[in-house]
């Protein structure tokens, strides 16, 4: 849940489908603890994600993975056993396992062998060097997010925001639009009442 709110933060006018592709990015990609980079064990289960939905490994889904992470590390106090620095690590960890999967041209399974073949490669992996890498794309051009992107879904974003007021707030702002309608009518039906009553008064008065 907090990773949802999360990206609705980061990313408030992203179509619903892209914003879905992320949260399940980024829930197949988790080793299990936020703590712990190592996520081979997943392999398969990432690829055979990235082959269906490929849209976090692209530029664009890289680049809104590096938003996300920063609202994160934003939010966090530094304090690893706090929610927020957790969810730091947990963003931190997608987009590294993004860009490192971006870069080897979104071959996750091609990845995931160098990993294991190539001590370099695994060093790069582990320290989370491509997820530095990404960080410092996305804080040298920030809005590359919207690079290969859908035109924000101002509707969906409004749609997250009332679902966020309670009952009694929906009924509240139902009423005032109503009272509001009722009472631009009445002022039209008045208006209206007036020119017809000089209409035909005004010839006799005249």
């Amino acid at each position: 849940m907090r990773v949802q709110k999360a990206v609705f933060e980061a990313l408030p006018s992203m179509p619903a489908e892209r914003l879905v592709d992320l949260l399940e990015f980024i829930a197949v990609q988790h080793a299990g603890s936020s703590f712990n980079p190592d996520n081979t064990a997943k392999a398969l289960e990432i690829a055979a994600f990235c082959n269906k939905s490929p849209f976090a490994t692209t530029n664009a889904g890289v680049a809104c993975l590096a938003r996300l992470a920063r609202h994160a590390l934003g939010s966090s106090e530094g304090d690893g056993k706090t929610a927020e620095h957790q969810l730091w690590l947990l963003t931190s960890g997608a987009l590294n396992t993004a860009a490192a999967i971006r870069e080897h041209g979104g071959d996750a399974v091609g990845l995931f062998a160098a990993i294991r073949n190539e001590s370099a490669m695994r060093g790069r992996y582990m320290q989370r060097l491509f997820a530095t890498a990404a960080m410092k794309e996305h804080l040298e051009n920030p809005e590359a997010f919207r690079e290969g992107v859908p035109p924000p879904d101002v509707g969906a974003a409004l749609r997250r925001q009332l679902g966020e007021l309670g009952p009694l707030s929906l009924f509240l702002i139902a009423s005032l639009i109503f009272v509001t309608f009722v009472a631009c009518v009445c002022a039209v039906s008045e208006s209206a009442t007036m020119k017809v009553g000089e209409m035909i008064l005004g010839p006799l008065l005249g």
